[in-house]
């Protein structure tokens, strides 16, 4: 996982869909999203960005988010949250979601 000040800066300027994984390794629902948010980021590539975010010594980030439960993904659009999923997710809910921010 990249330095999150980057991940940060990267989602606040991106004009495109940002995916971006809450997660920690001791996590097991983390485990099982990771695939599908590689998946999802292969095939939107180019049209979406994906970030992992490690929880671990990264309060302050969490805190303002208001990230409570693992694993968390959030879609942000222009720097502004469009909508959280949590838990283990359903790769239909979230490409439904990315294709309406991609025709919008």
């Amino acid at each position: 996982m990249e330095n999150n000040n980057l991940i940060w800066t990267s989602i606040l300027q991106s004009k495109i869909p940002c995916l971006v994984e809450f997660a920690a390794d001791w996590c097991g629902p983390c485990h099982i999203n990771k695939p599908i948010l590689d998946e999802i980021e292969f095939e939107y590539h180019g049209l979406v960005i994906k970030k992992s975010v490690n929880i671990e010594g990264n309060e302050l980030l969490i805190n303002n988010l208001d990230i409570k439960y693992l694993p968390t993904v959030v879609i942000f659009h222009d720097g502004i949250e469009i909508q959280r999923f949590i838990g283990i997710i359903d790769k239909k809910d979230i490409v439904d979601r990315i294709e309406k921010l991609l025709i919008s």
